[in-house]
């Protein structure tokens, strides 16, 4: 596979971090705001449980897919 040139990797960011590009609609806005709030809750829970004797580990790798997933959709509300 040919690695990209500069320039083209370039547009291909643009088009996939292009706010202008794909507004959302205030419904599609609600709806990233109610899975934000469900993901932080989540994540509360799941650092509380991280000390769990047989499942801490398990948890912890929830808390950090969470955490990543928290970023992702704050970065769509963006």
């Amino acid at each position: 596979m040919e690695s990209l040139d500069r320039n083209l990797q370039r547009r291909v960011w643009n088009r996939v971090y292009d706010q202008a590009g794909s507004p959302l609609s205030p419904g599609q806005r609600k709806a990233l705001r109610q899975s934000l709030a469900r993901s932080r809750e989540n994540l509360a829970l799941y650092e509380k449980m991280e000390h769990h004797g047989i499942y801490g580990d398990a948890f912890a790798k929830l808390r950090a897919e969470t955490a990543e997933h928290i970023k992702m959709l704050q970065q769509m509300l963006r």
